[in-house]
């Protein structure tokens, strides 16, 4: 992520050349206005595969919070569901299911990379 927005302001002032396969690219008159847009887009597509939000897109609890629907799958909740992850979105995603689904988990383990606490801790996120 870092790389990407130190790339970023580097394509923004690059001079406007034609396109390989088209006409050439139309520069808007303020060089703030692109990096604007551009952070908005990064920042967009950032958020839309943070782990938390997208599990909450993918597990809902019906009104009863009985059943968990998981996209097109309903289950049955009896305070049976063990929680088992790995990866370095792991983290995010098991709070996301933890806050859903505190009254029915048993158990849970995950596995994180080694060094993940500390870049966690360096980042400022807890």
């Amino acid at each position: 992520m870092a790389a990407a927005l130190q790339v970023l302001p580097c394509l923004l002032r690059a001079p406007s050349r034609p396109l390989l396969w088209g006409p050439p690219v139309a520069r808007m008159t303020s060089g703030m206005a692109l990096a604007e847009q551009a952070r908005q887009l990064f920042d967009s597509a950032v958020g839309a595969v943070q782990p938390g939000p997208m599990l909450q897109r993918t597990l809902s609890l019906d009104p009863s919070g009985r059943q968990l629907k998981v996209r097109d799958r309903t289950f049955q909740l009896r305070e049976n569901l063990y929680l088992v992850g790995f990866g370095k979105a792991v983290l995010g995603m098991a709070a996301a299911a933890e806050e859903l689904l505190a009254q029915h988990l048993v158990q849970g383990v995950i596995s994180v990379p080694k060094g993940i606490r500390a870049a966690m801790e360096h980042a400022g996120k807890k």
